[in-house]
């Protein structure tokens, strides 16, 4: 639906989350090559960092033109690649928009809905109340009977569904370096902000007990909203940068039928690493995706 789509042979998607996270993989994509090009001019300038990078390293004699044109073919790939995607998020914001208007629309319907049916069923009851005599229990199993759900069976999707959404609040971190009299508060924070944010943490532990000292527990994380914990997720890449958290991983808290479920992925996106390397594999939404990986040219550097 975009040039970009065209341009890189981006996926199309159905879904909206796909697409989101996929245009986050591709900025992530984006500060790598923009490393990677200032990694290889400090390289062959001789510059210790990027800030003593100047016009006069860049003129130097053994600086020959060759280079310099690679690299300004290399920066101009990258503009352009931004400026497309940047072109692609600004629709994706505009129907991001659109459709919250018509989810609130539709809220309002449904609030409006929900208390009309509320009012009716409680109209229902009374009436029956008073002709019948009957118990709150019997009134209850009878409308129940009519939507084939007992109050039984409606107590326990109701609970499911409450469980869930408790769920959708928490990650678990695995590999986080554990030591005695530790401020987890802290190394959480801490870990957060290499994300990208500073969210409310609610509250964070260690699960299990501690009997091998040389186990590290997991971590477990609340914090105010899934949101919060979708963003964090997507945006976990960025902890391969960090030197004290590279080795950290994160993931949702998920159910024992969804641990099985995600197993089953990561099996059928090793395999495809295995049968399928020239292109690059990540799973999403529970899928697994595939897209072309990035090739290098002669100069060493990322270019599409």
């Amino acid at each position: 639906s975009s040039g970009i789509n065209a341009e890189y042979g981006v996926p199309r998607f159905e879904d909206m989350n796909d697409e989101l996270d996929f245009m986050d993989f591709q900025f992530f994509e984006l500060d790598e090559f923009i490393s990677d090009l200032f990694e290889a001019a400090c390289k062959e300038t001789g510059c210790e960092s990027i800030k003593a990078l100047d016009r006069n390293s860049l003129l130097k004699p053994k600086i020959k033109k060759e280079k310099l044109a690679d690299w300004l073919i290399y920066a101009y790939s990258i503009l352009k690649r931004s400026r497309l995607l940047l072109i692609q998020a600004d629709k994706t914001i505009n129907n991001l928009h659109k459709e919250c208007n018509e989810d609130k629309t539709k809220i309002i319907k449904l609030q409006n809905d929900m208390m009309q049916g509320k009012t009716e069923q409680l109209d229902q009851v009374s009436s029956t109340v008073k002709n019948e005599m009957k118990s709150y229990c019997e009134i209850v199993e009878k409308s129940c009977k009519k939507a084939a759900v007992t109050p039984k069976k409606l107590k326990g999707i109701i609970k499911t569904v409450a469980e869930e959404e408790d769920r959708s609040k928490n990650l678990l971190v695995f590999g986080m370096k554990e030591e005695n009299g530790e401020d987890l508060k802290t190394i959480v924070s801490d870990f957060l902000e290499c994300t990208g944010g500073k969210p409310r943490v609610n509250e964070c532990r260690r699960l299990g007990r501690n009997v091998d000292q040389t186990a590290i527990r997991p971590i477990k994380i609340k914090l105010n909203s899934s949101d919060t914990v979708n963003q964090i997720l997507r945006n976990s890449g960025k902890l391969k940068k960090s030197d004290r958290f590279q080795s950290v991983y994160i993931s949702p808290d998920r159910t024992k039928e969804e641990q099985t479920s995600h197993r089953k992925l990561v099996g059928e996106m090793k395999e495809k690493m295995k049968t399928d390397p020239s292109n690059y594999h990540f799973i999403r939404n529970n899928m697994v995706i595939s897209v072309a990986r990035t090739q290098r040219n002669k100069t060493g550097l990322y270019l599409e």
